[in-house]
């Protein structure tokens, strides 16, 4: 998966088979990777999300997704983890009711949406791809 921050170009996430993330920088024919955590899942890292210039989101395989901020050591852990994630993984972040959402799904029927400043529990699961949606908690 890749992600490219679009107000700056220069910042594409990417997640790897290996469980890793990486945030790298294009200037002229240049590549360089500017930040990497080579343990963000265990297992495949499916997808990345740029929420803003400094935070992005990762989910794998694994079933977790998390927050991460790039402004950070590379050491340093999640910012947030996800608790009871529908399994496998792919992540976004929704404008809705403000910018506080964020929308995870996986290979379940499954889509979770979570409140980022209250991570215990998520708002609500849409339930359901096929023949129709339907809202449950």
């Amino acid at each position: 998966s890749m992600d490219i921050y679009e107000q700056n170009c220069a910042a594409t996430a990417t997640a790897a088979k290996d469980g890793s993330i990486m945030v790298s920088s294009f200037a002229s024919s240049d590549y360089n990777v500017t930040w990497q955590r080579n343990d963000a899942h265990a297992g495949v890292a499916k997808s990345v999300r740029w929420r803003d210039a400094n935070v992005m989101g990762s989910a794998g395989n694994d079933g977790s997704v998390r927050l991460w901020d790039v402004r950070m050591p590379e050491t340093n852990d999640a910012c947030a983890d996800f608790a009871g994630m529908p399994d496998g993984g792919v992540v976004n972040f929704a404008e809705f009711g403000g910018e506080h959402y964020c929308a995870c799904s996986g290979f379940s029927r499954e889509v979770a949406i979570w409140d980022t400043r209250r991570l215990d529990q998520h708002v609500c699961t849409l339930v359901g791809h096929c023949g129709g949606t339907g809202v449950g908690q």
